[in-house]
């Protein structure tokens, strides 16, 4: 729901408030409030009892928010008022329901990024002092600003935003480093021990207030916003490797191998667990399938405090590889976030006597945050890496899409403070697939999936997802890609086995999911210039083009659950649209050429393109002759 509080437009979003904006310009991503356990997950809850009143300068807002898990009962009285002076004010009170543990209950702010990179902001702490500062360029590791009851910064030449808090004390963020397209100023300062008791029937209240000042200039309004233009930019000539993960478990089948030939990757993700007692056999298996798939490994090792043993055990096994087995080894330890320096100089020397292609990296199993708060030693690597997925902090789907721009400035920040190092962004995932900082075993629950599972992984939404994604990376010049794993509600396809869980999971036996059919489209092209489209609604509708010779191929992804209207703009005297959609999904899961043989058999249309409509989520595969 769109709402106006004098000049401010901003987007009501189930109890929450998103894009908060003067004109065309974005003040605030989001405010919103947060129940944190003591290992960091987020609580859901549901709203009851909302009342939303709108005027023509002005809105207000009231409802209930009732926590829905039953090992952290809370509930929220909320009311937001929008005013006609430019100013919002968000007021929460909270009661736990019972003794709870807790790192967080109150109020996230979000700062868009491209608005304030590099920018200042003045922080005012509880005593009065006033703090000049600025947020970060690059991704800090660190909390960029502490100690705030307030905090102002400029708004370009529109004015001011000013916020002010009550109830507790706060402190930002940059949450750039679990890829999340902001930066965060939230309650309570993380110097104070968590987690923190709540106690049955203690009340939590705070308060955030909004105010944009000195708003003296015009302020510029989107016209024809209703349209999504896509306009072509500069093409991409270097493209980033990009494989896939191997299995959890079990090996491939002769289906899964066929399934997986006709996609185009350059190498295959394994994990190695020195202290597993198995680890010669399991590794034996998935060197099999890589030489199987025509693929070179991705080697993650993970050693144990007996490395040297395992060192010289893991140089014996490699004798047995055939020499033109390409290489890129990870060293990791089991015991530490990132790569301890210790081990990558004892490691490196050895390696670099085999006589085979091979590249050697440390970094991180986990997050970009990981590798930015414990920087590894790259004397001797030739790459870093570090994994990503787009739900450390929201789960949403309008999240997702722009935690999916945020990757590239891991890529950016990566190359600024790793410089001459390559950057492998290895796996990307839907999910977390573990949680680094836990403090306690969760008991998972035999309905629900399992965390690291999410079923849009086998969705238009999940492919179209993993274009923004990929697209963002290559954009950015990251060197090296792994997506996923091969099979199972993980994956790309299903495999052959049935889904274990066919009610939160519905995947058929050998069923290919939308994102094996993207990523075969993307992978068939990378012989050609990538162009991607700059689009006038980057969180709506993504597209990327492959130009070769005198057509150009393009895909176009609707990243939203309402149809979208699209004009490209791009010369072209015949085109031809392929609609893949929840019409014809079905039709998709078990031809593995679903998306060429269909534009194929499209008829070609002559003049311009003056524009089409997309349907929810759907994904067009465009041709269009120069």
């Amino acid at each position: 729901m769109e709402l106006t509080a004098g000049k401010i437009k901003v987007t009501y979003d189930r109890g929450f408030l998103r894009y908060i904006k003067v004109g065309n310009y974005e003040v605030l991503r989001m405010i919103y409030f947060a129940l944190r356990d003591r290992n960091w997950d987020t609580m859901s809850g549901r709203i009851e009892s909302e009342k939303i009143t709108t005027r023509e300068q002005g809105f207000s807002i009231s409802y209930r928010w009732i926590s829905t898990h039953n090992d952290f009962p809370f509930e929220w009285d909320v009311r937001i008022e929008g005013n006609d002076d430019s100013q919002i004010l968000f007021s929460i009170r909270g009661e736990a329901k019972q003794d709870v543990l807790k790192n967080r209950t109150g109020f996230c702010i979000l700062h868009s990024v491209p608005e304030n990179a590099g920018g200042p902001c003045t922080i005012i702490t509880p005593e009065g002092e006033q703090i000049e500062g600025h947020f970060p360029r690059f991704i800090s590791p660190h909390q960029p600003f502490f100690n705030i009851t307030s905090m102002r910064w400029p708004l370009a030449k529109l004015g001011e935003a000013i916020l002010e808090f009550e109830g507790d004390v706060f402190e930002t963020e940059d949450q750039r480093n679990w890829t999340d397209d902001s930066y965060k100023t939230y309650c309570t300062p993380l110097a104070i021990p968590f987690p923190a008791a709540l106690k049955k029937g203690q009340v939590v209240r705070q308060t955030v207030r909004l105010q944009i000042a000195s708003l003296d200039n015009p302020v510029e309004e989107n016209h024809n916003e209703e349209i999504c233009v896509l306009t072509p930019e500069t093409a991409i000539t270097t493209k980033p490797r990009i494989g896939i993960g191997a299995p959890e478990s079990g090996s491939l089948a002769p289906s899964e191998y066929n399934q997986l030939k006709e996609v185009e990757f350059d190498h295959y993700r394994v994990e190695v667990h020195f202290s597993d007692a198995q680890w010669q056999e399991s590794l034996d298996q998935r060197i099999r399938e890589a030489l199987g798939l025509k693929l070179d490994v991705e080697m993650w090792l993970f050693f144990s405090d007996n490395e040297d043993s395992e060192l010289t055990l893991f140089i014996n096994y490699l004798d047995q590889l055939p020499a033109e087995t390409r290489l890129f080894i990870l060293i990791l330890h089991d015991n530490h976030k990132t790569t301890p320096p210790a081990l990558v100089q004892k490691v490196i020397p050895p390696l670099r006597k085999l006589n085979r292609s091979v590249k050697i990296g440390a970094g991180t199993a986990a997050y970009f945050t990981e590798l930015n708060r414990e920087r590894v030693d790259t004397r001797g690597l030739d790459f870093v890496n570090y994994s990503i997925n787009p739900q450390v902090h929201a789960f949403d789907d309008p999240s997702l899409v722009e935690n999916s721009y945020a990757q590239a400035y891991t890529v950016e920040s990566c190359r600024h403070y790793f410089p001459g190092q390559e950057i492998h962004v290895s796996p990307i995932t839907l999910k977390p697939r573990f949680n680094p900082n836990a403090t306690s075993e969760a008991s998972p629950s035999m309905q629900d999936l399992p965390d690291n599972v999410d079923p849009r992984q086998m969705s238009l939404f999940g492919a179209g997802w993993t274009i923004s994604s990929l697209l963002s990376l290559t954009k950015a010049g990251s060197d090296m890609l792994t997506y996923y794993q091969c099979t199972g509600w993980k994956g790309i396809i299903q495999g052959d086995k049935e889904s274990p869980m066919p009610d939160k999971f519905a995947a058929k036996m050998n069923m290919l999911f939308p994102v094996y059919h993207v990523l075969k489209c993307m992978l068939d092209h990378k012989g050609a210039d990538w162009l991607p489209f700059k689009s006038s609604h980057p969180l709506k509708v993504v597209s990327i083009g492959f130009r070769e010779k005198n057509k150009l191929r393009i895909l176009i992804a609707n990243l939203q659950s309402i149809s979208a209207d699209v004009k490209i703009k791009y010369p072209s005297s015949k085109f031809k649209l392929f609609h893949y959609n929840d019409n014809n999904l079905a039709d998709s899961y078990f031809d593995v050429r679903y998306l060429e043989k269909n534009l194929e058999k499209c008829s070609v249309q002559t003049g311009a393109n003056s524009g089409f409509k997309i349907a929810a989520h759907a994904i067009v595969y465009a041709e269009l002759y120069d």
